[in-house]
């Protein structure tokens, strides 16, 4: 998991990207990617 223990509390809609979640959480786009990209659920988590 690329950011152990994180738990989504919110999302508005002017997130237009993974860049825009990224900075938010303070990680890298990559990391937002590989996260989308691996999980076998949708992404974001419902």
């Amino acid at each position: 998991m690329a950011i152990a223990g994180a738990e989504l509390l919110e999302v508005k809609p002017n997130l237009e990207g993974l860049s825009d979640i990224a900075e938010l959480v303070g990680c890298s786009r990559q990391n937002i990617r590989q996260l989308a990209a691996d999980t076998k659920t949708p992404f974001p988590p419902a």
